[in-house]
């Protein structure tokens, strides 16, 4: 398991969540007008060698698993490969999962278990380049049926000779980028650019906190033609203390995210803080909203279903355990 993630278990918190405003709501974020939501997704992760010391938290791959899993991807279907360069031992491209049905704890615990080979030796071992002609003409074959991919590296192509007409751009497929760590996004840009997507999404190779977290959100709200969802900042000072929070639903689903960063020396561990919500003990009721939680070390994700369209639901951020001033940051996506 991906020390970044905990699969969604059976024993997950399920609550009633309240449906009435407490503080001022948070907006909604946007549909985009034009926009056709992404249904099949290709995921294309960079595992040549350079990605060992711009990402060596593996965060590319907690942040596959957690798209994964997101309620909010829920009847999608997504893909995942790895890529490197070509040569001894093994091809410069592999596939890690064949298109699969996500938004659950099973398409999480199975993208989980998959990507757990990543760790910046390409697809067999050994293979340390950067051909990104391999990764995208091995996502053109293996999951010809996506209508959008994600892609994830540090930067510019080194192995064999990147084409920007080539396998990249054609087909045209809806690109989502995510650059870790880029020193150099002239290649990473041009993907953007020629396949429609989005402008590319940063994130720092530090934890699966402020950055990534936050990047993650922007992500899945964007493949669901969604603007990025508002950010919701908060200071804690104090263990045990908490933030009031409000949303209009806007259907009957919703993520809320919360990341942050350890602030100070901190070894082997992690402030951690909880999403609660009113009547957090199991509640059966018929027709009530119910949450389902999933932690890990630097974020905390309620999956809220039940919702009734336009009626606000109150939240808190909590800080649970604090060892040092520390910055959340929440995000609900809907």
């Amino acid at each position: 398991m991906n020390r970044f993630l905990k699969v969604f278990a059976a024993s997950a918190v399920t609550g009633v969540i309240a449906l009435a405003a407490i503080g001022p709501a948070t907006s909604s974020a946007a549909s985009l007008p034009g926009c056709t939501p992404a249904t099949n997704i290709s995921a294309i992760i960079d595992d040549s060698g350079s990605m060992t010391l711009t990402d060596p938290g593996k965060l590319r791959s907690s942040m596959v698993e957690f798209i994964a899993g997101s309620g909010l991807m829920k009847g999608k279907t997504m893909s995942a490969l790895e890529f490197g360069s070509a040569g001894s031992p093994g091809p410069a491209a592999g596939v890690l999962v064949a298109p699969t049905q996500i938004g659950d704890a099973g398409a999480q615990g199975t993208f989980t278990s998959a990507l757990g080979v990543i760790n910046g030796d390409g697809p067999a071992g050994g293979s340390v380049g950067t051909d990104y002609d391999a990764g995208f003409t091995l996502s053109n074959t293996s999951n010809p049926g996506a209508n959008a991919r994600l892609f994830l590296s540090d930067g510019a192509p080194n192995s064999g000779t990147y084409n920007p007409a080539g396998p990249s751009v054609n087909p045209v497929v809806k690109t989502f980028v995510v650059g870790l760590s880029v020193s150099d996004a002239t290649a990473l840009n041009q993907i953007a650019t020629a396949t429609n997507g989005p402008p590319v999404f940063t994130a720092s190779n530090t934890t699966f906190g402020q950055d990534l977290g936050i990047t993650t959100g922007d992500v899945i709200a964007s493949m669901n033609c969604k603007t990025p969802p508002p950010r919701i900042v908060d200071q804690f000072v104090r263990a045990k203390q908490v933030k009031a929070h409000a949303f209009k639903a806007t259907g009957t689903t919703a993520d809320i995210l919360t990341t942050w960063t350890t602030t100070g020396t901190v070894i082997g561990t992690a402030p951690t803080l909880k999403i609660s919500g009113p009547g957090a003990v199991a509640a059966k009721k018929k027709g009530k909203a119910k949450a389902r939680l999933q932690n890990g070390p630097t974020f905390s994700a309620v999956h809220l279903t039940g919702l009734k369209k336009g009626k606000k639901v109150k939240f808190k951020v909590k800080a649970k355990t604090l060892l040092g001033p520390t910055t959340a940051t929440t995000q609900v996506v809907q």
